[in-house]
């Protein structure tokens, strides 16, 4: 008697996959991306229903597509959904041993890398001076930013921080990034200050770096949703859009213009290749500008070319042939540039030869 084949739906399987990642994988995934997992397979589970995931086939992964571009998605999200999918599959096929449809027949879709999100030295400027610092809560803010500013870390690496995990005489910290990679980041003395302005207005024992301010609310870490709605605010004063993770990458490109090498940028950033850190750094245009101005030099040719060449009549000629015209010779031998432009619009024109040009002296 052949035993009975039990089939396995991916609601199950998700659950189980997301629970590898959390702690199966060697380098655990980071909470924040854990998120993200969770909603996309909720998200596929509700389009697969209750299908058996041994059943999956191309027509399903078509479905997948037809349906996640029918919600208006864009096609950055259809690549995340596809390869949280294949990420799924691929952890069926690995860890359990299951013959299911394969992996590398998903084709995800290629992806147009828009240009990086950064602000120039005057946009952060107007950033700082709309800052409003005569409350807890613009200090707060001030010191929010000039810490992206300063050390480039992201938004839950900076909210982490706790009042101790700073070193204040070197301007340092320790933090735990994506993939639980632990890195240094630094400091200067103008976020430091904002810092320390803002821990002396502070009355609380709470360990964190920076909390919730709101009369008859507990006492509790500040979140990223926080940071955001706060950054919403300035954004409607300043007439563009603030937003922490283009902060980070202000700090990237403003380091790169300067000169950093760009595995130094990566090694700030925390990423995992230099590639990810190449797609941070954004180009400034007035830097791109003065880099050409600055640069470029063709040495001897624009030398040469920097002396005007005049047009002179050709032998024989002081005039016109057409007109009598003693202005503005043309290249045809003979011929104003009139008389030339006139012949040449009715076909009537026989010209013997260009005229000399002769480097003016």
């Amino acid at each position: 008697m052949e035993p009975i084949q039990t089939q396995h739906y991916f609601k199950d399987i998700a659950q189980e996959f997301l629970v590898y990642c959390q702690f199966g994988k060697e380098t655990p995934v980071a909470k924040t991306t854990l998120v993200g997992y969770g909603r996309g397979v909720k998200l596929i589970n509700k389009i697969f229903g209750d299908k058996p995931i041994e059943n999956l086939d191309a027509n399903d992964v078509l479905l997948l597509r037809k349906s996640i571009l029918e919600r208006g998605c864009t096609i950055s999200y259809l690549h995340k959904i596809l390869s949280m999918l294949r990420s799924v599959l691929r952890y069926c096929r690995e860890e359990r041993d299951m013959e299911l449809f394969p992996l590398e027949k998903i084709k995800l879709p290629k992806i147009k890398w828009r240009d990086v999100e950064f602000y120039s030295v005057s946009q952060v400027e107007k950033i700082i001076s709309t800052i409003e610092t005569q409350t807890i809560h613009g200090i707060r803010l001030m010191a929010v930013v000039a810490g992206f500013l300063d050390s480039g870390m992201r938004i839950s690496e900076l909210l982490s921080l706790d009042r101790t995990s700073i070193d204040y005489g070197d301007g340092s910290a320790y933090i735990t990034g994506k993939g639980g990679k632990m890195r240094k980041v630094f400091f200067r003395q103008w976020s430091m200050d904002w810092i320390r302005k803002y821990l002396a207005q502070r009355t609380d024992s709470n360990p964190a770096l920076f909390v919730v301010h709101h009369p008859g609310y507990e006492l509790a870490r500040l979140r990223p949703e926080d940071v955001r709605k706060m950054m919403r605010r300035i954004s409607k004063t300043l007439g563009f859009k603030v937003r922490p993770h283009a902060l980070r990458r202000t700090f990237a490109t403003l380091l790169h213009g300067n000169g950093v090498d760009i595995r130094f940028l990566q090694a700030l950033l925390g990423h995992s290749s230099v590639q990810v850190t190449e797609r941070y750094v954004g180009v400034d245009q007035v830097m791109l500008k003065a880099m050409v101005n600055t640069k470029m030099n063709y040495g001897l040719a624009e030398a040469v070319t920097s002396q005007m060449a005049n047009i002179r009549w050709a032998k024989g000629h002081d005039q016109c042939i057409e007109c009598g015209q003693t202005r503005r010779p043309h290249l045809a031998r003979g011929y104003c540039d009139s008389c030339y432009m006139n012949a040449r619009n009715h076909k009537e024109l026989n010209t013997h030869g260009v005229l000399a040009l002769q480097a003016a002296a």
